[in-house]
């Protein structure tokens, strides 16, 4: 009996540690996706041919930490790299300006009069490659929504909740042979500066950013020739022996 006293004290003392535990930590991640089957399924890499249409798309998620959130707030970016990327490889909708999101280009919460990035060239070490930016280059894009109520307590129609949350996506056609990555220079600020991530810790504008500075996953675009372009290399040696045994 008194084993199982102590059995049963032991037990509670456990439960009791158990719910005293600290809190997970708030982290942050930012995630680009890319699909070669119109997004039916999403990968951080992928192989298409020449020609061949796949989309790009980022994802943000976060572990609540001590505080649960009320949802994704924003993140910003100096620009989206796209490197690798040649005049072959064609980005839908990424070159048009204007707040309405299309089929082609889609970004979280667009704001009315706010410039969408554009594609320009690639600058610096890497210049050749293309990059998606804003037209004026102080500004710098932003992925992002508003609060789940505003300051007279009205529901915003827009806010999501959703963990992890689409911010971004984007239509591709496949260029000539080569690979791509798909990347982000994020705006850091702050002391010690770290990644612009924040998530909503309240109903109206309250936010934080994540205990430790966000993390980022790139993702890859493999363009290898088409079958039909190795069947063509194959026959090419046969043929010139035919031509010469003949």
């Amino acid at each position: 009996m008194l084993k199982r006293r102590q059995r049963i004290l032991f037990s509670a003392i456990v439960a009791s540690t158990s719910s005293l535990a600290p809190a997970q930590p708030l982290t942050g991640l930012f995630e680009w996706q890319v699909s070669a089957d119109s997004g039916a399924t999403w990968s951080s890499s992928i192989s298409v041919n020449p020609g061949q249409p796949y989309r790009i798309r980022a994802l943000a998620s976060w572990t609540d930490g001590p505080n649960p959130s009320t949802g994704f707030a924003g993140c910003t970016f100096e620009q989206i790299d796209l490197i690798g990327a040649d005049s072959s490889d064609v980005f839908g909708g990424a070159s048009q300006l204007g707040a309405a999101a299309t089929a082609d280009f889609w970004l979280l919460q667009a704001v009315s009069g706010t410039p969408m990035p554009t594609l320009q060239e690639g600058t610096g070490a890497s210049a050749g490659w293309r990059k998606l930016d804003k037209p004026d280059p102080s500004r710098r894009i932003d992925f992002g929504q508003l609060p789940k109520l505003g300051s007279s307590t009205i529901p915003n129609p827009d806010f999501s909740g959703a963990n992890p949350i689409r911010v971004f996506e984007l239509s591709a056609l496949a260029g000539v042979p080569k690979t791509l990555r798909i990347t982000a220079p994020w705006w850091m600020t702050g002391s010690p500066a770290q990644p612009q991530f924040r998530i909503y810790t309240g109903l109206t504008a309250p936010n934080r950013r994540p205990v430790e500075p966000a993390v980022q996953l790139d993702a890859v675009i493999t363009i290898i020739p088409a079958p039909a372009a190795f069947a063509a290399i194959a026959i090419l040696p046969l043929a010139r022996i035919r031509r010469r045994g003949g």
